[in-house]
């Protein structure tokens, strides 16, 4: 009998080892947490997220949860850190070596998740030689091979498990393409008639090339890092706020024929530049699309644009960029390219002052086909000169995102969640009370 008893127990012994022995096998996984005493980043289990997808039903296009088939609504902020340094130049820091810090990510995560939203909009930073020593993708500015800083991506990386643990889908912006020697030797290379960067990232073939580049090295590195992370990401933004800039070539101009990576354009024909922009805007961005799923043919894409009325261009869509000498010489791409090129849906910005719907009309929104993708907001605010009084900011952002989604658009998601290194009410400032207005819970869908 004792012998029995003693190998029972033995037994019993054995299976609560084995019990914490697969508890601490867990707990060295990928996710992290803060631990709410201690506020230390401890780590857990990391569970895929559902993928995002997009279907069509009979009035619209909408996102939806390809697990649960439920409709999902992009209802967040963007996520920013900024870096002023002494001559004023402004840095988007948040992933930089030194600058990163994990529990405040956590943190903001978290309260994400509390209050409801489901998407951060982020920036991976294309860099600048004049900010170094600070870095971002480029590295070094010396740098002369593809490869991306390894200390920013691997933030960016931690920053993206975060926020798979915390349930939150990432709109990840991946403008330009990193300012090092490698890839500012392609983006330059000829083509001089075409000047600045605006202008040369989508009308220079070796720009172009380039951009595919550093797009398969943000590719490769999720996928080598956990594959399962790109369920994470909401979409791909090829380009923030997509437009041309009269101020360079060649746009600059009013005569002469240009040679561009789409073809060859006469400067003196307001249909031809017109044509220029929009042909050479579309063969950027379906190249990139094409790069993008050749990893991941689940992913979306996407590249937002601005309206024409802040820009002072209310009625000029589709002008042929004329003219040349506006106070402001930028120029969005029309959304009805967009509807026309291979990325899965629309992102239009505006901000209060500027009514809503007539920023919309601006791009020649009545003419759109609003069935073929979706539409989101991937940037609305309010500068705080506009309301001193945070209540009265909380009301007019509420009833400007309704108006965004009254439009018939699937989400809008505020500029930022907590940098106050800028002009803008943000989520969390003066005890968060923009952010409870804004919780999801509190919108009037129809």
């Amino acid at each position: 009998m004792n012998n029995l008893l003693l190998k029972i127990s033995y037994a019993c012994m054995q299976g609560i080892f084995t019990i914490i022995a697969l508890f601490l096998s867990m707990s060295s996984c990928s996710e992290k947490g803060i631990d709410k005493e201690s506020e230390d980043i401890v780590s857990y289990e990391l569970a895929p997220l559902h993928r995002i997808g997009i279907r069509k039903t009979n009035d619209k296009a909408e996102f939806y949860d390809t697990v649960t088939d439920e409709t999902f609504h992009p209802i967040g902020s963007s996520y920013i850190k900024l870096y002023v340094k002494d001559n004023g130049n402004v840095y988007h820091a948040n992933f930089a070596e030194g600058q990163y810090d994990a529990n405040a990510a956590e943190a903001a995560l978290n309260e994400m998740r509390r209050c409801g939203y489901n998407i951060v909009r982020l920036w991976l930073y294309h860099g600048s030689p004049s900010l170094q020593p600070i870095m971002s993708v480029e590295g070094p500015e010396s740098t002369n091979v593809p490869d991306l800083y390894k200390p920013y991506m691997d933030n960016f990386l931690d920053f993206l498990e975060r926020a798979t643990g915390n349930k939150v889908y990432v709109y990840l912006a991946i403008d330009r393409v990193p300012q090092n020697q490698y890839y500012l030797s392609m983006y330059l290379n000829g083509y001089d008639d075409i000047g600045g960067i605006i202008n040369r990232e989508y009308m220079v073939p070796d720009a172009i090339s380039a951009k595919e580049i550093y797009i398969d090295k943000i590719m490769e590195a999720i996928k080598e890092h956990n594959p399962d992370l790109l369920n994470t990401i909401f979409a791909f933004e090829i380009r923030n706020e997509l437009h041309s800039t009269t101020a360079d070539g060649p746009f600059d101009k009013t005569e002469g024929v240009v040679e561009t990576a789409a073809g060859r354009y006469d400067m003196a024909d307001p249909v031809s530049r017109q044509a220029c922009q929009d042909d050479n805007i579309t063969l950027f961005l379906n190249r990139c699309v094409d790069r993008i799923k050749s990893h991941d043919p689940d992913a979306l894409t996407t590249s937002s644009v601005f309206t024409f009325d802040p820009v002072g261009k209310t009625g000029m869509a589709g002008d042929g960029l004329l003219p040349v000498d506006c106070k402001d010489q930028r120029w969005p791409v029309r959304p009805e390219v967009l509807l026309n090129t291979k990325i899965d849906f629309i992102d239009i910005h505006n901000y209060y002052p500027w009514n809503w719907m007539n920023g919309l009309e601006s791009c020649g929104w009545e003419s759109l086909d609003k069935t073929s993708k979706p539409f989101i907001a991937g940037e609305f605010g309010a500068h705080r000169t506009a309301f001193p009084d945070v209540n009265d900011a909380a009301q007019a952002l509420f009833d400007y995102r309704q108006d965004i989604l009254d439009s018939g658009f699937q989400g809008a998601l505020l500029f930022t969640w907590d940098e106050t290194k800028h002009t803008r009410w943000t989520m969390e400032e003066q005890g968060g009370v923009i952010k409870e207005k804004l919780k999801p819970e509190n919108i009037q869908w129809e």
